[in-house]
Order: C-alpha cells, then structure tokens, then sequence
C-alpha cells in the first residue's frame, strides 16, 4: 500500500487552503454587492464562479482527513505508550 509523502500531504493541505480562500470569496456574492463592490468574472459568467466556491466547501474536511492520516502514521510508526506519544505532539504543537 503506497502511502501519502509529506511533501504530498502538504500539497493537498495547501490546496485545500487555497480551496477556503475562493469558499470564503466568492461564494456569497450579495453581500460585495451590498457593500458597493464591483467584482469582474472576466471570462467566466458568475454563476460558474459561485458553483465552484460552493464546491470548495469540502476544504476543511480535506484538510482534517489529510492531517488525521500524518498522526495515524506517525502514532503507528513509534513504539512510545499512547500518553508519551500525545504528550511530544502537545510539546511540538506548542514549540514550533
């Protein structure tokens, strides 16, 4: 079984970051309307636009499944007891 390397779990998540900005600016067109905005979808009709921000709505789930599968493999790779393993994650959580 061929497993995701870091460099392509870090991809996907940057991809995945990606996909949340375009969520987040594209998707509720009324309100940057309402604010007096003008947005050009030059070549694209904004529908098509507004479609895919709904799309992208998957962007959290992609990252949460991409980062719980590097803890998987990192927790399956080590033989440290479940405690002392949680305790180094927090440690690196809160030092990097």
């Amino acid at each position: 079984m061929r497993q995701f390397a870091k460099r392509q779990a870090t991809a996907v998540k940057g991809i995945a970051i990606l996909m949340m900005f375009w969520h987040h600016l594209y998707l509720n067109m009324e309100t940057v309307r309402e604010a007096g905005l003008n947005v050009s979808f030059f070549p694209f009709p904004e529908y098509n636009i507004v479609n895919l921000a709904k799309v992208c709505k998957i962007c959290v789930s992609l990252y949460v499944i991409v980062s719980g599968y590097g803890l998987y493999l990192d927790y399956s790779g080590t033989d440290k007891e479940e405690f002392d393993w949680i305790k180094s994650r927090v440690r690196k959580l809160l030092t990097d």
